[in-house]
């Protein structure tokens, strides 16, 4: 049986060799369980790693654009920020505004509530990564000028005010496009109330400078 001494481990515990065996196979055990621990944190810290990226991406803030308060305005920043999330109304501006029927160089003074309308509603609804404040002064002064009436800068009802704005809006346009049927004197009445009191004004100030030369 002396052949089987080194060859067979089971004889070999047999004839009472199992000592120097144990310690072989504990130390062999603990090195694979070294090494599996050692694979294990690693990849945990590679997963841990990778969720704190993923969490750090997912957590990250997004804002749209806010109006600032002009001190009663918030009646109408209401509004503005309501119309601001309907994409088919601010389509329907910009299809005003891409109509053949006005120029572009022509909008500011034809159309300047419908051109600053829809560029207030746009930068309202585009999403940035700060945050950012903006002024609706640029909507409230065309809309002034077709509800004199309406004071703007004062608390208000804001389900009037939306009234107010969808019939400024309604009279700008009918102003801006010309029936299939009329006469030359209907197309040149066919201008905003910003126009026609610019237009106003301008006429004032010849008449002005006119005057003392007429008289003498």
């Amino acid at each position: 049986m002396g052949k089987f001494e080194h060859g067979n481990l089971l004889l070999s515990l047999s004839q009472g060799h199992w000592h120097g065996y144990s310690l072989t196979a504990v130390a062999v055990a603990l090195g694979i369980g070294v090494a599996g621990l050692c694979r294990a944190l690693n990849s945990s810290l590679g997963v841990q790693w990778l969720l704190r990226r993923f969490s750090s991406e997912s957590e990250r803030l997004y804002y749209t654009g806010g109006l600032q308060n002009l001190g009663n305005n918030c009646f109408l920043n209401v509004i503005l920020q309501a119309l601001a999330s309907c994409d088919h109304f601010v389509s329907s501006l910009d299809d005003l505004l891409g109509s053949d029927d006005v120029l572009p160089e022509e909008q500011s003074e034809r159309m300047p509530l419908i051109l600053a309308l829809s560029s207030l509603l746009k930068d309202l609804s585009r999403v940035r990564d700060q945050k950012i404040v903006l002024n609706p002064e640029s909507v409230m002064h065309p809309l002034s000028c077709y509800v004199s009436h309406f004071n703007l800068t004062r608390q208000q009802d804001a389900s009037e005010a939306f009234v107010h704005l969808l019939t400024s809006l309604r009279d700008e346009f009918s102003h801006c496009y010309v029936p299939y049927k009329s006469s030359l004197a209907d197309i040149t009445m066919f201008h905003s109330k910003v126009y026609k009191q610019r237009e106003a004004v301008i006429g004032l100030r010849e008449f002005s400078l006119l005057a003392p030369l007429s008289r003498g």
